[in-house]
């Protein structure tokens, strides 16, 4: 594993206790990536914002301009962050639900 995660740019990111969203990560200078998912998380799926100034986020859309369907997750997936993020600068992650614990997720980013 430490051979394939050498090839990707990766930046942690927490969904702190008892909230729902995590910090930002940077995806402008990338083009494709995937986000590992904890061994425990709360949440049973999730959803991505964008921002172009880390400070208004909206909810990430796909070209026709709908928001992006909330992704099902489980604990150790690896999901892939659709193409329209890498049109932004920042991004987050929004579960669900608050999560029970601080998660901390893995972004892996390549480009």
């Amino acid at each position: 594993m430490a051979s394939t995660l050498s090839q990707f740019t990766v930046q942690e990111v927490v969904i702190p206790i008892s909230t729902a969203t995590s910090g930002a990560f940077r995806v402008a200078e990338y083009n494709r990536g995937s986000i590992m998912v904890p061994a425990a998380i709360t949440g049973t799926s999730y959803t991505l914002e964008v921002s172009n100034d880390g400070a208004t986020w909206d909810a990430l859309k796909i070209a026709a301009g709908s928001a992006v369907s909330a992704v099902s997750w489980a604990a150790d997936d690896v999901l892939p962050i659709p193409a329209s993020a890498f049109d932004c600068l920042y991004a987050r992650i929004v579960s669900q639900a608050s999560e029970a614990a601080a998660r901390t997720f893995k972004v892996l980013l390549k480009g």
